[in-house]
C-alpha cells in the first residue's frame, strides 16, 4: 500500500487553484502570459513551446506545490536558458517528489515475501533503526524477496533493492540464515533506507543513486567496516559457490 497522497492528482478545484497560482507566478517572472496545462504523466515532467508570444507550459503537477525557487528554475527553463543551477534545482525537486509520478504498472515491483523469516525479523530491525538512524522519517514497507530459479551457483548477488515509487524496501533471502550475523542483515536494510533519505540526484541526464551525501550517511552506520568486512569473507558463501 503506497503512503497517503502518493501519485494523487489534486481534486479538479484545488487543481484549478493551484495552477492559476502557478501560472500567475511564472507570468509575473516572464513578464509574458503563460498557459499552462498540468499533466500527470510518468515521463515528461516539463516541456514548452512559445507561439506568438506566449509561453505554452505542460508540467507534471507535483509542480504545483514547487516553492519560489522551483518557479524561477522553470521561468529560466521557459526562456531557454539553462543555467546550470536552474537545472539542479528541477532536478532535485524530481527526485524529491519520485512518490508523486504515477508509477507504470508493467513495471512495478514483485509483492515481496512476509518480512518474518526463519532467522530474521526484518520489520522488526527495520524499526529500530527507524529510530535509531532516522528519527522514525522513513514510511516504507519491507519484507524478503522470491528466490528466483535455481540453477547452480550464482555470479552476482543483489542483496537488497528499494523501490521508489511503492516504498518497497526488498532483502534477498539468502541473507535469511542461521550463519549470517544480524549486523548483516541490518547493513543492507540500513543501504536500502537511506535511498529513501537521500533521494537520487539527477544531473546531465544521468541519475545518480549513490551520491557523496548518500556516501557520507552511509558511513554514521555504527559497524559498517566490519559489515562491509564480513561481506568480502562470506559474498562466495553467499552464492552457493
Amino acid at each position: 500500500m503506497l503512503p497517503e497522497g502518493a501519485c494523487r492528482v489534486p481534486p479538479p478545484g484545488e487543481l484549478h487553484a493551484q495552477a492559476q497560482r502557478l501560472a500567475d507566478a511564472l507570468q509575473g517572472r516572464l513578464g509574458a502570459q503563460v498557459a499552462l496545462s498540468v499533466t500527470d504523466n510518468r515521463q515528461s515532467l516539463v516541456s514548452v513551446k512559445k507561439v506568438k508570444g506566449v509561453y505554452r507550459l505542460r508540467v507534471h503537477h507535483m509542480f504545483l506545490r514547487a516553492d519560489a525557487e522551483v518557479i524561477g528554475a522553470l521561468a529560466d527553463f521557459a526562456r531557454g536558458r539553462r543555467p546550470k543551477g536552474a537545472g539542479q534545482l528541477l532536478d532535485a525537486w524530481i527526485a524529491q517528489h519520485p512518490h508523486l509520478i504515477r508509477p507504470n504498472p508493467a513495471a512495478g515491483p514483485e509483492a515481496p515475501r512476509p518480512p518474518q523469516g526463519r532467522f530474521h525479523d526484518l520489520q522488526a530491525l527495520f524499526e529500530e533503526l527507524n529510530a535509531r538512524y532516522f528519527g522514525g522519517e522513513i514510511v516504507a514497507r519491507v519484507g524478503w524477496s522470491r528466490r528466483g530459479r535455481q540453477g547452480g551457483p550464482r555470479k552476482s548477488l543483489k542483496l537488497g533493492s528499494y523501490h521508489h515509487a511503492a516504498r518497497l524496501i526488498r532483502l534477498h533471502p539468502a541473507l535469511d540464515q542461521a550463519w549470517v550475523p544480524q549486523l548483516m542483515v541490518e547493513w543492507v536494510l540500513y543501504h536500502e533506507m537511506l535511498h529513501q533519505a537521500v533521494p537520487p540526484r539527477r544531473s546531465g541526464g544521468r541519475t545518480y543513486y549513490h551520491t557523496p551525501e548518500f556516501r557520507r550517511r552511509e558511513a554514521l552506520f555504527a559497524q559498517a567496516e566490519e559489515a562491509r568486512r564480513w561481506e568480502e569473507r562470506h559474498l562466495s558463501r553467499l552464492l552457493g559457490r
